[in-house]
């Protein structure tokens, strides 16, 4: 049997009409989801807007009250109105991180006015990790214990970030009763921003020393153990020496590194003893430190250590040794300078030691030795 050709016609003409329905459905479709996301953009703009102009109706309130002679009090004070508090925190933390004294105290007392701490409470608890980082930012700046208490409730926090908010306002008290909860904390933490939690740690001051060189030394992720030994030499007191020195052998390199560098912030010379041996560690970056910290520290008598240093395999560690030598003054100079003179400028691949020496002298001073 021969195909129909009236039939196959009309197939293909229901075939075009179905994918034109199709096309065109599907085109209405994408006319309205453009459509719906621009009207949403549109009311988000508007929302914006309207928070932005209520933001600067509350900072002109704020500033006003903070001017006036007369003590803020309820009766004084426009009530908030509803969704005013994100604004109002936005306008408090501006204020607080510029003002002390008179300002900041009647700022805190405005916050209590309005009632604030019952939305404060419940951010901590439902918000979003940047608005509790926000809202544990302020309570650092109350001295009440209420506000302690919530800020040592977030120090356990999962999230890195919450919790070094918690524990900066935990550290702002400068109070070491709070330390055992802060080390019990921090024992449990299984990573951290090193350079914030030092910065942390060294808020509590000499008082933590103890505490820090226990966690320093403890089972505490490395992390945590490295911010503890950088608080130890930010604070600063010798106290603290006994525990770098024992870190200054420490099984893991770069806690051997670190302890060189706070005994160095240190300044005490008894730290000899572990200059001497981290020049000759196995680890590059420790020989390195080491090299940092004798021309810190003024150890002339580690000169022979740092001469050698001068030819050491890594050209990190030669660098080192020779800021070192300048920097300890005529005897380490002269040493740069004796070297310097062997070096053979016709040798296709120069002596480290020369080269180096040379090399530094003409940094420091401008011209080849």
């Amino acid at each position: 049997m021969g195909s129909d050709p009236a039939a196959a016609l009309g197939s293909a003409d229901l075939v075009l009409r179905v994918v034109w329905q199709a096309a065109l459905v599907l085109s209405v479709v994408a006319l309205g989801i453009a459509f719906g996301l621009a009207f949403k953009r549109w009311l988000e703009e508007r929302a914006r807007a309207r928070k932005v102009v209520r933001q600067n109706e509350i900072t002109r309130l704020v500033n006003a009250v903070l001017a006036s002679p007369r003590e803020p009090d309820a009766a004084s004070l426009t009530p908030l109105g509803p969704g005013d508090e994100p604004a109002l925190l936005s306008v408090a933390l501006d204020i607080l991180r510029v003002t002390r004294g008179r300002d900041a105290a009647r700022m805190l007392a405005l916050l209590e006015i309005w009632n604030l701490r019952p939305w404060l409470v419940k951010t901590l608890k439902d918000g979003r990790r940047s608005r509790k980082i926000r809202v544990l930012t302020l309570l650092s700046y109350f001295r009440d214990d209420q506000s302690l208490d919530l800020m040592l409730a977030y120090i356990n926090d999962k999230g890195i970030y919450v919790q070094l908010a918690a524990l900066r306002g935990v550290a702002e008290r400068g109070d070491a009763r709070n330390l055992p909860v802060v080390v019990d904390a921090l024992a449990k933490v299984r990573e951290t921003n090193v350079p914030l939690l030092a910065d942390i740690l060294r808020r509590f001051g000499p008082q933590a020393v103890p505490a820090l060189a226990g966690l320093a030394q403890s089972d505490a992720v490395p992390g945590v153990r490295l911010a503890a030994v950088s608080a130890l030499g930010g604070i600063g007191s010798l106290e603290a020496f006994d525990a770098l020195q024992t870190l200054s052998r420490d099984a893991a390199p770069g806690m051997r590194v670190r302890a060189l560098e706070s005994m160095a912030q240190l300044g005490d010379p008894r730290a000899e003893d572990a200059v001497q041996r981290g020049l000759v560690d196995n680890e590059e970056r420790v020989r390195a430190a080491a090299a940092v910290a004798a021309g810190r520290l003024g150890l002339r008598d580690v000169l022979p250590s740092l001469a050698d240093a001068l030819n050491d395999e890594s050209w990190t560690v030669r660098y080192r040794a020779a800021e070192a030598l300048y920097r300890l003054g005529g005897p380490g100079i002269a040493v740069l300078r004796a070297t310097a003179l062997d070096l053979d400028p016709e040798a296709e691949l120069p002596d480290p030691g020369p080269a180096m020496a040379a090399e530094l002298l003409a940094e420091k001073e401008g011209i080849p030795a």
